[in-house]
């Protein structure tokens, strides 16, 4: 180990500079490197969540409804919105930069430690799962609750052995690592779910129920489904009132395994729905038995979800959703659309290159009165131009073009119509920056 641990800028520009090792679709670097480090996802209990859309909404419901029922609990999540330290909560709140940084140091020394023996150098995402598993073991959590990166056969999340897993949805995002087809992306997402291991599958699972259910049927694990308004699921629920403002919150019903709790109250739309009961189906597996009523009330109504459906200014509405894919878009039109009456609002769009563009442009042109098109700050970012023609071919009209987000957001905010501003969690990362959300 390291003699001396990194800063908090130190522990940033290693992890930075390990970007340009890619995605390395293989457990073997992340297994030795927590051998190294003594294994510390075994430290703990974990419940791990996959899916496509709305797992990072579960993971901060799963964390908040553990912590409520008490039990100490930290998280790993992903992508980050402003800082590194972000990918890890305990109690609820990012870890402060000393402790993130000891964590990167342990991860950085154990992989120098193995030298030659590593086939390759960890990636940056497998240095980051290796220091959260570590500083969730240092913090003394009795859970921790893991958001998969991508897919699930050989994210590095998968190193742990959860005793809940949770699959949220499934949809066709990543294609060039998990296949081209939903039946292809449901297997390796289904791969999280462990022998006689306890799942939970979301709404968005439905299409691809069967693939699921072999691989349960092969491993001996219980599947517990969750479904909107069907009244025989192992878990279901009914919206009983819709997000009626853009700070609104949406009211649930459900009955889990048999047992009933609600009204539920969400904070946003209607899709956070399916994502709370996710969490709550989770906790009620991964405790054993009936939650507490008000506990659950008290976690779930008390949560805010920074960039879905977040509020980040009035007078013009400025609403921010890091929807990036046709199904995370199309729930959020559908959103747009209770909240403000069905009124038009003005799209201020900025993707990343390995996005549908296109499918996210076509299911938000209905609700948009207009879009301003930008690129954020990355070097991952779809050009503006190319987001010109995207729009230009959807609505045969030409969009307004910013140089940047923040540019952007103040071009769209002059018409005071309502604003959205999506595309990316970089997008509306630096869009929270422009409102003073969050400090430059």
């Amino acid at each position: 180990m390291s003699r001396e641990p990194m800063s908090e800028a130190e522990a940033t520009a290693v992890l930075a500079a390990a970007a340009r090792f890619g995605i390395n679709p293989s457990l073997h670097t992340i297994t030795r490197l927590c051998e190294a480090l003594g294994e510390p996802q075994r430290a703990y209990r974990v419940v791990q969540v996959g899916g496509t859309n709305g797992k990072g909404s579960t993971v901060r419901m799963t964390d908040a409804l553990l912590r409520a029922h008490g039990q100490r609990s930290g998280a790993f999540v992903s992508p980050q919105m402003h800082s590194l330290t972000e990918h890890v909560l305990i109690d609820g709140a990012p870890v402060p930069g000393d402790l993130f940084a000891a964590g990167v140091s342990a991860a950085v020394s154990a992989a120098a430690a193995l030298g030659d023996s590593l086939p390759e150098p960890p990636t940056q995402f497998e240095l980051l799962t290796a220091a959260a598993l570590w500083i969730l073991r240092e913090a003394g959590v009795g859970w921790g609750v893991l958001e998969v990166g991508m897919g699930g056969r050989w994210d590095s999340t998968s190193v742990s052995a959860p005793e809940v897993s949770v699959v949220t949805s499934v949809g066709l995002d990543h294609v060039d690592y998990l296949g081209p087809t939903l039946e292809r992306i449901a297997w390796d997402k289904a791969h999280i779910i462990r022998h006689g291991g306890l799942a939970v599958l979301g709404p968005g699972t439905e299409e691809t129920d069967e693939v699921f259910a072999e691989r349960a049927r092969n491993i001996g694990a219980r599947l517990v489904r969750v479904r909107e308004d069907v009244a025989d699921a192992d878990v279901s629920f009914t919206v009983t009132r819709h997000m009626q403002t853009p700070d609104g919150v949406t009211e649930i019903e459900t009955s889990v395994l048999g047992e009933t709790y609600g009204p539920l109250s969400v904070s946003g739309p209607a899709y956070q729905a399916a994502n709370a009961v996710c969490a709550l189906s989770a906790v009620r597996l991964a405790l054993g038995g009936p939650l507490d009523v008000h506990a659950t009330r008290s976690a779930l109504g008390g949560l805010r979800v920074a960039g879905r459906f977040e509020v980040l200014a009035r007078q013009p509405w400025v609403i921010a959703d890091v929807a990036h894919n046709a199904g995370g878009a199309r729930v959020l039109a559908e959103a747009v659309a209770r909240a403000f009456g069905r009124r038009p609002v003005t799209v201020v769009i900025g993707m990343l290159t390995d996005k549908d563009a296109a499918a996210v442009v076509s299911v938000l042109a209905p609700v948009a009165a207009r879009f301003v098109v930008t690129a954020p700050d990355s070097p991952r970012a779809l050009d503006a131009r190319v987001l010109v023609e995207m729009v230009e071919d959807v609505t045969g009209t030409g969009p307004v073009v910013c140089p940047d987000v923040a540019g952007a957001v103040a071009a769209a905010r002059e018409s005071g119509s309502p604003v959205l501003v999506t595309g990316s969690v970089v997008t509306v990362a630096e869009a929270r920056v422009a409102c003073g959300v969050y400090p430059g």
